[in-house]
């Protein structure tokens, strides 16, 4: 089964997301992609791409994860260590969860340059 995060190649805290899950992911079971790549025109709606505000997260059969839910679930998927406190953050409400990765996302050219 084909998993890719998809995400803004131009954000440096995105950059290190991708750093950090590569880490994680022993099994490679993840596959990275830019929002603003030719995989992404064939996976993500425009406007999303567009956006370059989420995370997206493709799995095959299955609806496009985005913020919040796309980080810990690529972070469950990754069979690592990371997945049980990735497992408990997805119990809190998606309202609370996006309300913080959207607050980071804002300010994320400020937090990391690339």
């Amino acid at each position: 089964m084909l998993h890719i995060v998809f995400y803004d190649g131009e954000c440096g805290l995105c950059n290190r997301a991708v750093i950090f899950l590569k880490q994680v992911d022993q099994k490679s079971i993840l596959h990275f992609e830019t929002l603003q790549g030719t995989l992404a025109a064939k996976h993500v709606p425009v406007e999303i791409r567009q956006a370059l505000d989420t995370l997206v997260y493709f799995r095959e059969d299955k609806p496009l994860l985005l913020r919040s839910d796309a980080i810990l679930q690529a972070l469950v998927d990754t069979n690592s260590i990371c997945r049980l406190p990735a497992h408990l953050a997805l119990l809190l409400p998606r309202f609370l969860r996006d309300s913080i990765y959207n607050l980071i996302a804002k300010n994320r050219h400020k937090y990391c340059r690339r």
